[in-house]
């Protein structure tokens, strides 16, 4: 690993998903280019306050923060969790810190926690135009399981 990009993923943190999020959060998902790429549907701020208010009790769901220094810069998480497996998402919202190795980094981090609590397999889907994503999940060892008309559900044994 070069320095510089060293240098660059040592500054990345995976913090708690609070409401400083929360908000950025809304503002990411509503921008059209993160909005197609990660296939969100039309949401109110109302309709995302219900569903932060529901994280608390929900065990089926791990939502981390992604901060690089102090500056939010995207989300990831597992959901659906059972005790075999689980659904991998993540979005990295300012476009700016693209294509500097953050993205791999979720997944390590995902990857990891999902192991300590004994997952067995991770599964993700993807909107089928979405290349960067595809490309870096084949390079983690995900397979496409199957497609849609619009996504390709991806698979990885843990």
């Amino acid at each position: 690993m070069d320095m510089k990009y060293s240098e660059f993923t040592d500054n990345v943190a995976f913090v708690d998903f609070d409401k400083s999020f929360l908000k950025i959060s809304y503002k990411w998902l509503n921008n059209a280019k993160i909005k197609k790429l990660t296939m969100t549907p039309d949401f109110t701020e109302k309709d995302q306050l219900v569903w932060y208010n529901s994280l608390k009790d929900n065990k089926s769901y791990k939502i981390w923060g992604v901060k690089y220094g102090k500056t939010p810069i995207g989300v990831c998480g597992l959901k659906k969790i059972t005790d075999t497996e689980a659904e991998y998402w993540g979005y990295i919202g300012d476009d700016k810190y693209w294509g500097k190795g953050i993205g791999r980094l979720m997944m390590e981090h995902t990857f990891s926690y999902s192991r300590q609590i004994g997952l067995k397999r991770l599964y993700l889907n993807v909107w089928r135009e979405n290349d960067r994503a595809i490309h870096l999940y084949k390079k983690l060892q995900f397979k496409e399981e199957s497609r849609g008309d619009d996504t390709i559900k991806m698979t990885k044994t843990l």
